[in-house]
Formats: structure tokens, sequence, C-alpha cells
């Protein structure tokens, strides 16, 4: 029964997916849950990213400005992958300021 349901899991999160685009004015961040697609746009240059201690040891990722923030790779990556993104972002934010 735990197998099927693991299975029944896995099918219905297989067309998840998370997707940030920097362009020179601004940040979409698009994300995919079991179908629903929702999408955010901010101003580059008032774009933060943030790392958030979260439940126990693990961290979160968000993404916003003007007190609007989304959660990007809950579950699609490890504190480590998320501390790389940050840094990675935050990089790629500061050439425009």
């Amino acid at each position: 029964v735990l197998v099927v349901l693991a299975f029944v899991v896995v099918l219905r999160h297989s067309g998840d997916y998370e997707k940030i685009t920097i362009a020179e004015e601004y940040v979409d961040v698009e994300q995919s849950v079991l179908g629903k697609i929702s999408h955010v746009r901010y101003q580059r240059y008032w774009t933060r990213v943030t790392l958030r201690e979260s439940e126990g040891s693990k961290t979160s990722l968000w993404i916003g400005s003007h007190n609007k923030a989304v959660e990007f790779g809950r579950t699609t990556m490890d504190n480590a992958q998320r501390e790389e993104l940050v840094a990675h972002l935050r990089r790629a934010l500061v050439k425009t300021r």
C-alpha cells in the first residue's frame, strides 16, 4: 500500500517545476504545483533574496520585494543547494545596482 501511495504522489507531482528568469528590468518566478501555475514579477532593482531558518535546521529561500515574497525550492533543494542559489542570485542581482 505504501509503495502504491508513493507512486501516486510521484505521478501527481511529475509535472511540478519552479523557474526564475532574471531579465534587464524584472525578475520572474514561476511555479507549477499539481498543474496550478503561479507567476510573480518583481522589479529587478528592488528584488531581494533571503535565506531564512525554518523548522529544525532546514532553511527556506525567499524571493521578493516591497513586503511580498514567494518561497522557492522548498521541496526540490536541500540547504546547501539553497545557499548556493542564494549566492548566485545575489551576484546576478547586484550587477544592476
